[in-house]
């Protein structure tokens, strides 16, 4: 299950450095020397990750090599921002799911990669629809979640009763 995990991680991964491929422009040869930057938060697993992802990537690809820039998620949060709308932008990155992703696809700024992620052992086919859809916009595909945090929300009754307090109507 690990191993199969792990390997759905990986094309889920890889998903968006496939996507690439498609929107390269026709004057790349297949043997033309590619670079895909990739950028993403700090964290101690993510190197020794895509470094996997990129090796087996690049046994289908020779050509492509991937530029990995991690920052920690402060900095992230500005720079991302600034890349996006620059001369530069990276062609692979990391960005939290919800409103700010969905912002990134109405303004154009990201690919919609529904075709290539729906194709036979593809991500698409592979993670549940609820996960799938934290980074869809309109039933389209436009990233490829590869980890997920779980947040808990409680709160202590005997509080709330003391001070005239009431849950949230929007909490359930």
């Amino acid at each position: 299950m690990q191993k199969e995990l792990k390997q759905g991680l990986a094309s889920a991964a890889l998903a968006g450095l496939v996507a690439l491929g498609v929107v390269l422009p026709t004057t790349v040869a297949a043997q033309d020397e590619v670079t895909i930057r990739m950028w993403a938060l700090t964290n101690p697993n993510n190197p020794e990750f895509i470094a996997q992802a990129a090796e087996a990537f690049k046994a289908t690809h020779p050509n492509v090599t991937i530029d990995f820039l991690e920052t920690p998620n402060e900095a992230y949060k500005t720079a991302i921002q600034v890349a996006l709308v620059g001369s530069e932008p990276p062609d692979v990155f990391f960005n939290w799911a919800g409103e700010d992703s969905a912002r990134l696809v109405r303004d154009g700024l990201v690919l919609d990669i529904t075709d290539l992620a729906n194709e036979p052992g593809q991500f698409g086919t592979k993670l549940a629809p609820s996960w799938l859809s934290t980074l869809s916009v309109g039933g389209r595909i436009y990233g490829a979640p590869t980890d997920a945090v779980t947040k808990y929300f409680y709160y202590n009754k005997t509080f709330f009763s003391q001070n005239n307090l009431s849950v949230p109507k929007t909490f359930n």
